[in-house]
């Protein structure tokens, strides 16, 4: 068996949004105050004050689209109480797939030991690799009459 591993939002799977606070309402105004702010002349700034936008700029955004000053929030509050983005979700998302999908085949009416090569696509390599220690630390996170052999890394290159 193997199994392929990649990150969330990659692939197949749809990007999840961070949970964030309500945005303030958008004025009805907004749009001909940011265009005055706007409508000033431009300085150069020079130095390190040169790295960041004017701050007219930065307000005339704000007031076209007050959705981007809604501060973001901890995965922790979101639908999955953890972020998505990391190589432990991604991981604990496997273990009840495995126990699903291949839990109730032939390996677990058996008392055969099956080995599951884990393999990762790219930014999966290191899913794959974690995986696989995983397994062989707690060899319970497989379902019967599996065991974590090996994990392999397929460089993008390869498939094209």
């Amino acid at each position: 068996r193997a199994i392929a591993i990649d990150r969330v939002g990659f692939g197949r799977t749809d990007r999840p949004s961070p949970p964030t606070a309500p945005s303030p309402p958008k004025l009805p105004f907004a749009d001909a105050i940011a265009d005055r702010l706007e409508s000033g002349e431009t300085v150069e700034r020079e130095g390190l004050a040169g790295l960041f936008p004017d701050p007219r700029n930065v307000m005339a955004t704000a007031l076209r689209r007050p959705e981007t000053l809604a501060p973001k929030l901890s995965w922790g509050v979101s639908k999955w109480r953890k972020d998505p983005y990391s190589s432990k979700f991604a991981v604990e998302a496997l273990w009840p797939l495995l126990n699903t999908v291949v839990g109730k085949g032939d390996a677990a009416n058996s008392n055969a030991n099956r080995p599951v090569y884990f393999v990762g696509h790219s930014a999966g390599g290191p899913l794959a690799l974690r995986a696989l220690v995983e397994s062989v630390s707690d060899p319970t996170l497989l379902p019967k009459g599996l065991y974590g052999a090996g994990c392999g890394l397929v460089a993008p290159v390869f498939l094209d």
